[in-house]
Parts: C-alpha cells; sequence; structure tokens
C-alpha cells in the first residue's frame, strides 16, 4: 500500500515538473511561448513550400496556412495582407513568396516567424519538411518532418505536421 502512494506521488511530480518546464520554455519539450519568444496570438507567414511538383505546391501551401490558421495561439497572415506588403513594396502581387521575400515582409510588418517548407517526391510517397525559422536571423526555430505514402495520405501528413508545430 505504501509503496503504490509513493510510487503514485513520485509520478504526479514527475509529471508536474515536466509540465512547469514545458510551460517554461525549458528542454526539448519547452513551447516557445513559453520561453517569451511569442505573445499571444502571434502572427506568422507561410511560404509557398519547394518542390518539384508544381501541381502540389498551391494545394499543400494552403493546405498548411489552413490548418495553422485553427490555433488559438498563432495567426497565419492572409494572403491579402501580404499582397498589401508587396503592393506597398512595389513588386507584383503575383510574386513567389519565397523564404527571403517573407523576411522581408516579416520585417517590415512585424511579423517575429516565417514557416518555411517543402515537398519531395519519392517512390510511392512523398516526403513533408516544415521549418518555422525566426524573422531576423531566419535562425530554426523548430523543424518537423514526416512521410506521406501516396496522395491520399499527404493531408492527414500535414495535420501531423502542423499539429507539432503548433504544439512547439
Amino acid at each position: 500500500w505504501m509503496g503504490g502512494v509513493a510510487a503514485l506521488g513520485a509520478f504526479i511530480l514527475l509529471v508536474g515538473g515536466f509540465m512547469t518546464l514545458r510551460a517554461m520554455g525549458i528542454g526539448p519539450a519547452g513551447s516557445l511561448r513559453g520561453a517569451g519568444r511569442f505573445g499571444d496570438r502571434e502572427r506568422l507567414i507561410v511560404t509557398e513550400f519547394q518542390s518539384t511538383d508544381t501541381t502540389l505546391v498551391t494545394l499543400v501551401t494552403e493546405a498548411v496556412r489552413t490548418t495553422l490558421g485553427q490555433s488559438k495561439v498563432i495567426s497565419v497572415m492572409p494572403p491579402a495582407a501580404i499582397a498589401a506588403s508587396l503592393q506597398r513594396m512595389q513588386r507584383p502581387v503575383t510574386s513567389k513568396l519565397t523564404l527571403a521575400l517573407a523576411k522581408q515582409i516579416a520585417q517590415r510588418e512585424g511579423v517575429k516567424a516565417i514557416i518555411d517548407g517543402s515537398l519531395q517526391s519519392v517512390t510511392g510517397g512523398f516526403i513533408v519538411s516544415l521549418r518555422l525559422v525566426s524573422s531576423d536571423s531566419l535562425s530554426t526555430l523548430a523543424a518537423y518532418q514526416e512521410t506521406a505514402n501516396g496522395p491520399k495520405e499527404l493531408h492527414e501528413t500535414i495535420d501531423v505536421l502542423t499539429r507539432k508545430l503548433r504544439g512547439k
């Protein structure tokens, strides 16, 4: 009986310590919000995915933008706001949103981070990569990669990746 109580108490302390460290942004499970790098409803820019398969680039980019837009902690800069920023920069609104261009927009608009991604075709499927980078130095804050076994699993894979990113 006493051993069971001691084990339960140790387990509760361990979980409580883990959750405290996560909330403070300490350790590998620490969140960027807990570390003070992001505030409430922090805006992000999603770049156009890099891929040799141009037919899926727009679809995957929009899926990531939409899925991340469901978060209560962050907000994704809408395409209309990006287009307005491009006009102020005297650039065509049809410009491809690369990481370099997203960095310029982020610095002008006060956006702290950028989501950059890639989609690679492999035999029978795809490798999807997402990377969260800071807008000032382009240093990687978080990076995740998953494999989709064909086009049917692509949406599920994007959902898994964006869930991991929102957790960070």
